[in-house]
């Protein structure tokens, strides 16, 4: 929280990329004015630079029976008080897939209590939508006269083409879950006299609902397989009215090669949810003995090292994947087991490995992956290890980026002398950057309490300081003040300008609200002194400025008086008229040089707007 603390910027990081799936923002003011985050784009598949911010923009993406719901929904609560949006949204991914969506919101009123703006998150349900929707299905196709489907199952909506499948069906054809499920693309794995009987069956079945139908087919599944199958399917009425759905199922006709009987195998409820759980989350398993003569990989490993489908996957991981150490490539596998026998790891300990730069050879791309292994028992006495990758490639970036800003911050503030800090007041202590540290003079030991920072304090500012911030709290304002402290590392006296403003802080949990100050400090010890000086020379050219317009103008005046006295007092006197005659233009020369003196007094008020005319002080005489 230290780190999410220093600016907006971070905290929108934060709930972006690690509390939802993309932020959005809509001005209800200026309908056209919508906004969606990069990440929401991202999980669909797109960059924010290939989209337009417009509600358009998604709407399109939409499916049109949750897009008619959400706009309902919105015309008969948008006015209410205390509205809030919570809506389930199917989305198109880029290749072709659904999205589910969580879409929560809440509105942000005016004075007058009108929704003004919503703001909110979204979340990629996906994963849990299938498995529901799965289960589902599952009861829905032995309630009506389908025994329990043990090879797979899937769905059809006849408005729009729509298609569902089980995990099983993506085994099955070879493919992962990025396949795009459109009815032309099933129908693409089977011969063109199949897709004919397929067509027309499917068409006789809309036109004869409750009616099962049965076709016995081949399909040609993307691994190069060829698989005898019976599908069989029936026509049932969809949620909203009018509108038609075809379920079916897909069994495997029993062969005597290996090929047949691995794709007959029935996955358990565990494997069906792993294997979904895998493609949501983006994480892959792979499970291995010490000696490596037995390696297998989850079915949607492959897809995060973008091997190709025809080839042996964990030969291929095992021989070419790779882990980047101080800039070298080693054979992540081997490291694996050197790094867990170096651990002492013990049957049952699930432990993180830690964080690693992969490489599949052939491709050159890298990305990060968490790691984290589980050694369990074997069939036989030889333990059997299962790593579990987790792709986080993108939040790495997101994490270096936040590093990186962090960086410039710091140095930003180490040039410009400005450090700043987080007061929280409910609970008595404050934190901030390593800057402030060389400012106060404090070390790690210093405990940052609000009473420690006070008494830092010269005595001239133990109570005014405090109480500065105490009408600051009391009114919600902010301030800035300059006060003196005494710096425990030198015992250095030092001028400190603190800025500060008070803020009610949602916490973590949403429970509640803490009262904080959060602000920036820097040393003025330089400044300080710097206007104690000039207030020094200023002191000074008063004096030089009240000395010669009065101390020196008035025996001036005197000695000009005594001059054109003299020859009032011996007219005619030839010595008399010679000294008069000498002293008058002195005199005269002098008081010129006064007057220009006091117009350069003037120039120099004007344009400093200090006043020099104001009396210095005088001592008294005793």
């Amino acid at each position: 929280m230290k780190e999410l603390s220093h600016s907006p910027e971070e905290l929108l990081w934060f709930f972006d990329s690690g509390f939802a799936d993309g932020i959005w923002y809509w001005d209800l003011e200026n309908p056209d004015n919508e906004w969606f985050s990069d990440r929401f784009w991202e999980a669909l598949g797109y960059k924010s630079a290939e989209v337009e911010q417009r509600p358009s923009a998604w709407m399109k993406l939409a499916d049109p029976d949750d897009l008619e719901a959400t706009s309902r929904f919105l015309d008969e609560n948008l006015g209410k008080p205390d509205f809030q949006f919570n809506q389930l949204i199917r989305f198109s991914h880029k290749s072709g897939r659904s999205v589910w969506m969580r879409c929560v919101g809440r509105a942000i009123y005016n004075e007058k209590g009108k929704a003004i703006r919503i703001l909110g998150f979204h979340h990629d349900i996906t994963s849990d939508i299938i498995i529901q929707k799965t289960k589902t299905l599952e009861n829905e196709l032995v309630q009506n006269g389908f025994k329990s489907p043990e090879a797979g199952y899937w769905e059809l909506r006849v408005d729009d083409g729509t298609v569902f499948w089980s995990s099983q069906m993506y085994l099955i054809h070879g493919v992962s879950y990025d396949f795009d499920l459109t009815l032309d693309n099933c129908l693409d794995f089977y011969s063109k006299e199949d897709q004919i009987r397929l067509s027309n069956t499917i068409s006789s079945s809309v036109e004869n609902p409750g009616m099962i139908s049965s076709l016995e087919v081949v399909l040609y599944a993307r691994n190069g397989s060829r698989v005898p199958a019976l599908v069989s399917f029936k026509c049932v009425s969809a949620e909203s009215p009018g509108r038609m759905r075809i379920i079916g199922t897909f069994e495997i006709f029993n062969t005597s090669s290996d090929q047949q009987l691995r794709l007959e195998k029935k996955l358990t409820d565990a494997q069906k949810q792993l294997y979904l759980s895998s493609q949501t989350l983006n994480v892959g398993f792979l499970e291995f003995t010490p000696d490596l003569s037995y390696i297998g990989s989850c079915g949607y490993l492959p897809v995060l090292f973008d091997i190709p489908e025809i080839q042996n996957s964990a030969i291929h991981i095992k021989r070419k994947l790779k882990a980047i150490i101080d800039g070298k490539q080693v054979l992540f596998i081997p490291h694996v087991l050197q790094l867990c026998a170096d651990m002492n790891i013990t049957f049952g300990q699930r432990i993180w490995l830690g964080d690693f730069l992969l490489q599949y050879a052939s491709k050159g791309k890298r990305n990060w992956f968490k790691a984290y292994v589980n050694i369990k028992q074997g069939a036989g006495t030889e333990p059997v290890f299962t790593l579990l990758l987790h792709n986080f490639d993108d939040e790495k970036k997101r994490q270096m980026e936040q590093r990186e800003q962090q960086f410039f911050l710091e140095r930003s503030q180490l040039v410009s002398g400005v450090g700043h800090y987080v007061i929280y007041l409910d609970r008595g202590f404050w934190e901030g950057s390593s800057i402030i540290d060389d400012i106060l003079g404090i070390d790690d030991k210093f405990v940052r309490t609000v009473d420690n920072w006070v008494s830092l304090l010269t005595p001239e500012f133990q109570q005014s300081v405090p109480q500065k911030f105490s009408e600051a709290v009391q009114s919600g304002s902010s301030f800035r003040m300059t006060y003196q402290i005494i710096r425990p590392a030198d015992k250095a006296r030092r001028w400190i300008e603190v800025n500060a403003d008070y803020i009610n802080r949602e916490n973590l949990y949403k429970t509640n609200f803490e009262p904080t100050l959060i602000g920036t400090l820097r040393d003025v010890t330089d400044q300080m002194e710097y206007i104690k000086k000039i207030e020094e020379q200023n002191a000074f050219l008063r004096k030089l400025a009240w000395s010669q317009s009065h101390e020196v103008r008035a025996p001036l005046a005197r000695l000009i008086a005594v001059t054109e006295a003299l020859s009032e007092m011996a007219p005619g006197d030839p010595d008399t008229e010679t000294l008069r005659n000498c002293l008058l233009p002195t005199a005269k020369e002098l008081d010129d040089v006064i007057t220009r003196l006091n117009r350069n007094i003037n120039i120099f008020e004007e344009a400093s707007g200090v006043s020099l005319r104001k009396t210095p002080d005088r001592k008294k005489k005793k």
